[in-house]
């Protein structure tokens, strides 16, 4: 009975000295984990919405030889342009990711109507403000996060096909 008496008091005197760096240690650890949820864990996909009546047809690329993307849209088709992972939840995606310094062949647009070019949209990526609807305007994209993505959306409109 004494053995077991002496026993329990050796052990509540050891968790006594190791209980405050246990502690210790798991706030500061606990302060970490609540914020790396903030980076590299996030994700975004950016999309063309043709909000107009009429088809088009949208090349993006560094001129009129090389087109990155190239591709018809019918009107109200939302179509995926591009998309990355690792986002930190703190970036500008927009500037950060979609018209990033990684990105350099990002600088033309070119909207056809039934085969003719109706508009060309040149950048680089800047910010316009808000009345002006174009491409490379930071301004013109809305910009969601939902759960650990953030979605892109660019609107072509009618206005921007002569319309």
């Amino acid at each position: 009975m004494l053995n077991k008496l002496t026993l329990r008091m050796a052990y509540t005197q050891i968790g006594h000295k190791i209980l405050p760096y246990i502690i210790l240690v798991s706030l500061l650890s606990s302060c970490t984990l609540f914020e790396s949820d903030d980076f590299g864990d996030y994700s975004y996909k950016s999309y063309i919405l043709n909000s107009s009546k009429d088809a088009i047809r949208i090349q993006i690329g560094k001129s009129s030889i090389f087109h990155q993307f190239d591709t018809i849209i019918l009107p109200n088709e939302l179509v995926f342009y591009e998309g990355g992972l690792k986002v930190d939840k703190n970036d500008n995606v927009l500037i950060d990711h979609l018209f990033s310094e990684y990105n350099p062949d990002l600088d033309i647009v070119y909207l056809y109507k039934c085969n003719d070019l109706i508009l060309t949209w040149e950048g680089p990526a800047h910010d316009m403000g808000n009345l002006v609807h174009h491409f490379y305007n930071y301004q013109s994209w809305s910009v969601d996060l939902d759960k650990n993505e953030f979605n892109l959306i660019f609107t072509i409109l009618n206005s921007d096909i002569g319309e």
